[in-house]
C-alpha cells in the first residue's frame, strides 16, 4: 500500500531540501572561481599581481570620473576589468591598512593600529604566507619604511625588498623610494623568473605622500597638480610593470588588483593630509580588480580593503581561513547582490600622537557614525561630502549604530590576533630580543581627552611649518612650528623640528631648550627623548645623551630600536667603553643587516677592542654600502697594519687620501711605511702630514719628531 498523497509531498519536499543543500555544499566545497559565471568558469588565474597605492584618493583617478587625472594604465584595467566604485579603508594610515589587505582582518583583530609603534605578530596568517604554502613564488617591493621588515608584513615572502636609499645610515619614517626604483627591482626580479611556478608579488608605490615632488616630465607639467603629477609618475611605472608583463607572456594568466590604502586631505575637515580623521576623502580609495577571462563592470556596494585577501583566495581556488572577516566578492563580480554589512574603521593616531581621543567609527546601511567626544553621523547617500552633521536630530539612528559599534568592539577584545594562533617558544624569544611586547586589541580609554576636531588647528600649523621647511624658508617654518607648539603643547612633532631648526644654525642652547621644553610636555614620548639625546650627542655631552637615551630605551616604540641601539653604541664608544657600545651596535645589525653606519662603528669598537679580524669584515660590509666615506679605509687599513698586512693597509690608506686628505691619515700611513722599512716612503708621508690643515698641535710635535728621526737614521745608511 503506498503512502499517503499528503505524506508523499512532504517527503518529495524533503528530498528536494536535502539535495538542494547538498548541491550549496558541494558548490562550496569546489571554491573559488568555479561558482561565478563569467567566460573563464573554472579555470583560475595562474598569477597574482598586487598593487598598492598609497595616499591616492579615489576621485583623482580618471577612471572615477576625475577629468584632469593622467592615469591611462589605472583606466584601462578598470575599463577591462571591476571597479568598486565605493571602497572604504578601515583605517587612514599605511601600516594597519596594509596589514588589513594581507590578512583580510581589521586593525582591532590584527592589532596594528598605527605606523611605527605596531608590527604584525607572527600568528597573522598572510595572503603571502598562504599563496607560498601552495606553491607559488613571493615577492614584494616596497617604497617606504613605513613597511619595513622589521613591522611583521613580510611574512610569507620569498622576496620583501625594503631597502631604502639612506646611505647606509638608519632608515627612519622619511625614508622612501620612487615609483622608478620600484619597477627597476620588480623587472629585475620578473627576469628571474622562469613561469614553472605561479608568483605572487605586491609592488606598493608611495610617491603620493607629502610633500608632493613628482619627477619630470609630470613635474613641470601646467595641467597637473604636484599631486596628481605623482599619481601620474605611479601610473606611468605601473604601466611599465604591466608592459613587462605582457613581455614575458605572464599577463593573459594573472589577476591583478590596484588599491588604494587611504586617501588624502585637502583641507576639507580642517586636515591637510592624512591619519587624524575618518572622513571619505581619507577613508575611500580605489578598487580594481582585473580577472583574466572576467567580466567588466563596475560595482556601486560598499566594500573594503578586507575584502581583497578573500577574494584573490577564492579567485584561484582557494578555501578562506575561518578567522578573514572580509568577505570573497566574487558574488559581485558575477552580477550577484552582496549582503548588508557594517564596516568598521579607526584612527588612533590623535591619540598616540596628538594626545586627543581615540576616533572609531561604523559605516552601515548608508549611514556613518563617528564616535568621539563631540560624536558625528552622516547620511552618506544625501550627504557625501560629511557636511550636515545629523546629531542630535538623529540620536536614535546615531544611537543604534553606537550600540553596535560598542558590540564589534567587545566581540575584537575576544577575537583577535592573539586567538588565532599560539606563539612558538621561539618567536617569543626572537620578539623579546627585539624589544616587542603584545600591543593589545581594546580599545583605548579616550573619555577625558580632547576631540581631535580642537587639536586641527596645530596640526594644520604643523604641515605649513613642514611645507616651509622643505622649501629652505625657515623663518616662516619657525613661526609655524612655535604656533603649533602654542596650540597643542603635548604634539610632540613640532618640537623635533623647531629644534632642528634651530641648532642647524649654530644655536645648539635653543635647539635644546624647545626639546627640553617638549619632554616637559610629553614624559612618556621616547621621539623627543631620542632628539635631545641626538642634541646633547652633537654638543658633545655624551654622558647626558646616555642618561636620557636608556629614559627613551624604556618607552620606544618598533620603528625606534634600531635608532636607540645605534645612539646608545655612539654614546658608549665616545666613553671609550667600546665593549658595550659593541654590543648595541650588534643589536642594531640584527635589527636593521643593512646598517652600514652600524657595522663600520661596530668595527672601531672591535679594532679598539683588538678583535681585528672581524673589525675588518665589518669595514669591507660598511665600505659597500658607503664607498665615500673616508674614514672606513682609513680604520680598515689601521686593522690591517695590526695584522701586518701592510699591502693592503697601503691600497686603503691611499684610498682614504684620495676622498679625504688630513693630517692623521698621512701621520698613520707614514708610521705603517716606516714600520713596513720603507723610511723614504715614510719621510715623504710624514711631512705630507704636517702640511694638512686644520692642524692638530700635539699631533704635529709627534710628527715632527718622527719625521727628524727618520731622516737622521737615512742620514747615518
Amino acid at each position: 500500500m503506498g503512502l499517503p498523497m499528503k505524506r508523499k509531498t512532504v517527503l518529495i519536499a524533503v528530498i528536494v531540501v536535502l539535495l538542494i543543500t547538498a548541491a550549496f555544499f558541494l558548490r562550496r566545497g569546489r571554491r573559488g572561481i568555479e561558482d561565478v559565471s563569467w567566460p573563464a568558469q573554472g579555470k583560475a588565474p595562474r598569477h597574482i599581481l598586487l598593487v598598492t597605492l598609497d595616499t591616492v584618493r579615489a576621485d583623482r583617478i580618471g577612471a572615477y570620473g576625475y577629468s584632469k587625472a593622467r592615469t591611462p594604465v589605472l583606466d584601462a584595467l578598470a575599463a577591462g576589468g571591476i571597479r568598486f566604485s565605493r571602497a572604504q579603508s578601515p583605517v587612514p594610515l599605511t601600516l594597519p591598512a596594509h596589514a588589513s589587505i594581507i590578512t583580510g582582518t581589521y586593525p582591532t583583530f590584527h592589532s596594528v593600529r598605527n605606523n611605527g609603534n605596531y608590527f604584525l605578530p607572527p600568528q597573522a596568517e598572510t595572503l603571502a604566507e598562504i599563496l607560498k604554502q601552495r606553491g607559488y613564488l613571493t615577492a614584494a617591493f616596497i617604497s617606504s619604511f613605513v613597511l619595513d621588515s622589521r613591522f611583521g608584513l613580510d611574512q610569507g615572502f620569498d622576496v620583501y625588498g625594503d631597502r631604502m636609499n639612506t646611505g647606509g645610515n638608519i632608515k627612519d619614517l622619511q625614508s622612501e623610494r620612487s615609483a622608478g626604483e620600484i619597477f627597476a627591482d620588480f623587472d629585475a626580479w620578473l627576469a628571474s623568473v622562469d613561469g614553472t611556478r605561479p608568483f605572487f608579488c605586491w609592488l606598493h608605490f608611495y610617491d603620493p605622500h607629502l610633500p608632493y615632488a613628482p619627477p619630470e616630465p609630470f613635474r613641470s607639467d601646467p595641467s597637473l597638480s604636484p599631486y596628481d603629477g605623482e599619481i601620474a609618475n605611479v601610473d606611468f611605472n605601473l604601466g611599465k610593470a604591466i608592459e613587462r608583463l605582457r613581455d614575458r607572456g605572464f599577463y593573459d594568466s594573472t589577476l591583478i588588483v590596484a588599491a588604494g590604502d587611504h586617501g588624502e586631505g585637502f583641507g576639507e575637515h580642517g586636515e591637510s593630509g592624512h591619519g587624524i580623521f575618518c572622513y571619505q576623502e581619507t577613508l575611500a580609495v580605489p578598487l580594481i580588480f582585473r580577472i583574466p577571462g572576467g567580466p567588466s563592470r563596475t560595482i556601486d556596494e560598499t566594500v573594503d580593503l578586507v575584502d581583497i585577501m578573500p577574494t584573490v583566495l577564492e579567485a584561484i581556488g582557494e578555501s578562506v581561513p575561518p578567522h578573514v572577516q572580509g568577505v570573497s566578492l566574487l558574488p559581485q563580480i558575477s552580477g550577484k547582490p552582496g549582503r548588508e554589512r557594517e564596516f568598521y574603521f579607526e584612527s588612533l593616531y590623535a591619540k598616540e600622537n596628538m594626545g586627543g581621543a581615540p576616533l572609531t567609527g561604523l559605516l552601515a546601511g548608508g549611514w556613518k557614525y563617528i564616535d568621539l567626544p563631540r560624536a558625528e553621523c552622516y547620511d552618506l547617500k544625501a550627504d557625501p561630502a560629511e557636511t550636515n552633521n545629523l546629531l542630535p536630530a538623529e540620536a536614535a539612528r546615531a544611537g543604534q549604530i553606537k550600540k553596535r559599534l560598542a558590540g564589534w568592539e567587545a566581540e575584537s577584545r575576544e577575537r583577535n590576533i592573539d586567538a588565532a594562533r599560539v606563539i612558538s617558544p621561539e618567536e617569543k624569544r626572537r620578539l623579546e630580543s627585539l624589544g616587542y611586547i603584545s600591543a593589545g586589541t581594546a580599545r583605548p580609554e579616550g573619555s577625558a581627552l580632547p576631540d581631535p576636531k580642537d587639536l586641527i588647528a596645530a596640526w594644520t600649523e604643523h604641515v605649513a611649518g613642514k611645507t616651509f621647511l622643505d622649501e629652505g624658508d625657515l623663518a616662516r617654518a619657525e613661526e609655524h612650528l612655535e604656533r603649533a607648539i602654542e596650540l597643542n603643547p603635548v604634539f610632540f612633532n613640532p618640537y623635533i623640528d623647531l629644534a632642528r631648526i634651530r641648532t642647524g644654525r649654530g644655536d645648539v642652547r635653543g635647539g635644546l631648550a624647545v626639546l627640553k621644553k617638549g619632554i616637559d610636555h610629553n614624559p612618556g614620548d621616547a621621539a623627543i627623548k631620542i632628539e635631545y639625546a641626538r642634541a646633547l650627542g652633537e654638543a658633545d655631552r655624551p654622558g647626558e645623551a646616555l642618561e636620557i637615551l636608556r629614559q627613551a630605551e624604556s618607552q620606544m616604540a618598533y620603528g625606534q630600536q634600531e635608532t636607540v641601539q645605534v645612539m646608545i653604541g655612539v654614546a658608549l664608544s665616545r666613553l671609550e667603553r667600546f665593549s658595550e657600545a659593541a654590543g648595541r651596535f650588534r643589536r642594531a645589525l640584527e635589527i636593521e643587516p643593512d646598517n652600514a653606519a652600524a657595522a663600520r662603528d661596530l668595527g672601531y669598537c672591535l679594532y679598539r677592542a683588538g678583535e681585528f679580524t672581524e673589525a675588518v669584515s665589518l669595514y669591507r660590509r660598511a665600505e659597500s654600502a658607503m664607498p665615500g666615506d673616508p674614514m672606513i679605509p682609513a680604520e680598515l687599513a689601521l686593522c690591517q697594519v695590526a695584522l701586518k698586512e701592510y699591502a693592503a693597509a697601503a691600497e686603503n690608506f691611499e684610498k682614504a687620501i684620495r676622498l679625504a686628505p688630513s693630517q692623521e691619515m698621512f701621520y698613520n700611513y707614514g708610521l705603517m711605511t716606516a714600520e713596513s722599512g720603507d723610511l723614504i716612503k715614510a719621510s715623504g708621508l710624514m711631512k705630507k702630514s704636517l702640511e694638512q690643515m686644520p692642524q692638530d698641535a700635539r699631533l704635529a710635535r709627534k710628527a715632527s719628531r718622527l719625521l727628524q728621526e727618520w731622516e737622521n737614521r737615512l742620514s747615518l745608511e
